[in-house]
């Protein structure tokens, strides 16, 4: 006589609910990079190498941070790298942050405008970088985002600025002048932005450092009227 053999239901339940449970979190970390790299052909995945992205804190951080940002919003990064080091190192009154952005959601996505340090593969200049990407790269330690007091109308001539300046392919300045549009550095990127929008050249101050004058990224983000949205360490 034949035997059959037969699955314990509560068992099979537990099997599936195990498999549902896997499922749902394998979605939520990967998904949105996937989606985001077939929609957008310069969207970059965090590398495997990068331990801070396997860790659900740090995701976390980075998706709430995401939920919240709105057009024309800064961003600032802080480093462990050596040019990290020493862009925070200029600033006047916090070494916090070493870079900035501005954010634009285009097609419910956002994106930072930023430039770009030169690299061994890159020359650097003006990119636009998904925010997760931007935030999560493998050197990036916590970010801050900010919010600038200006109106829905200088926001929108933020954005026309910007389409501009990436338009033109602004590269990186080597020589760290405000004098010239066609090269800039990150900070001094988001401070022409904003004067011009804003038709105040006086919108954000600048350093003077002996005959040099220099935007530092605390001149950005250390204005009395910015509003602090939120900001993260990772662990």
């Amino acid at each position: 006589m034949s035997s059959q053999h037969t699955t314990n239901p509560k068992k099979r339940k537990l099997h599936t609910t195990l498999l549902i449970a896997m499922l749902i979190t394998f979605v939520v970390v990967y998904n949105r990079n996937l989606i985001a790299k077939e929609i957008y052909p310069d969207y970059k995945l965090g590398s495997s190498l990068n331990e801070k992205l396997n860790n659900p804190i740090n995701i976390r951080y980075i998706d709430m941070g995401m939920d919240i940002l709105e057009n024309g919003y800064l961003i600032v990064i802080s480093g462990k790298d050596t040019k990290s080091e020493l862009f925070s190192s200029v600033n006047r009154k916090d070494k916090t942050y070493a870079y900035a952005g501005l954010v634009f959601i285009e097609n419910n996505y956002p994106f930072v405008y930023t430039i770009a340090l030169p690299t061994t593969t890159s020359k650097g200049g003006l990119v636009r970088d998904s925010f997760e990407n931007y935030v999560g790269a493998k050197n990036v330690t916590g970010f801050g985002i900010y919010k600038f007091p200006v109106s829905n109308m200088q926001v929108l001539a933020m954005q026309k600025i910007i389409r501009s300046y990436y338009q033109k392919g602004v590269a990186y300045d080597n020589n760290y002048q405000l004098s010239t549009d066609e090269a800039m550095y990150p900070s001094e990127f988001v401070f022409k932005v904003m004067t011009q929008a804003t038709k105040n050249k006086k919108f954000i101050s600048y350093t003077n450092a002996g005959p040099y004058q220099f935007v530092s990224i605390d001149d950005l983000f250390l204005r009395p009227q910015n509003q602090k949205i939120y900001s993260a360490v990772f662990n």
